[in-house]
């Protein structure tokens, strides 16, 4: 287990050596850390990107980064995906067979458009707290009906 917490000077370029030095991560938490602004991890080539790999981690906890926008993540075991009080969160690539929880609350910039991207690759969560984003009961609904998995 890896937490990082308030620490400013933590930037995208560490979660590329947690990504090489710590392969059999399994929970990762990473809160206050005001210099994150993605957490993925660039790509050599221009500005294409590849998610954060982390094959083993299960439990992911990403909350109260302030300039965070965009989040993405591959790994086939993760199962609680906890991305709260994220206010500049609007990309969120999850890559994860065994979700089971996704909590975006407090994400006051995820939008209908954002949940059905990042929802697209897998089933619909069990647990979903999308309490103070802009997904409305309107939104929940088209989604639940006429979404990728309906």
């Amino acid at each position: 287990r890896l937490k990082i917490w308030d620490c400013p000077q933590i930037t995208e370029k560490t979660l590329i050596a947690i990504e090489k030095y710590t392969p059999g991560l399994i929970s990762l938490s990473l809160q206050r850390l005001p210099s994150l602004f993605a957490i993925r991890i660039e790509s050599i080539l221009g500005n294409s990107y590849r998610p954060l790999r982390l094959g083993q981690l299960q439990r992911l906890n990403v909350s109260e980064n302030i300039q965070c926008k965009e989040i993405a993540v591959q790994s086939r075991r993760l199962t609680q995906a906890s991305l709260h009080h994220n206010p500049e969160l609007s990309q969120l690539t999850l890559e994860c067979q065994a979700l089971e929880m996704l909590d975006l609350s407090y994400c006051t910039n995820f939008n209908k458009e954002a949940l059905l991207k990042a929802i697209s690759n897998y089933q619909f969560t069990p647990y979903l707290n999308i309490l103070s984003t802009t997904v409305d009961s309107i939104s929940l609904q088209f989604i639940s009906q006429y979404g990728p998995h309906h």
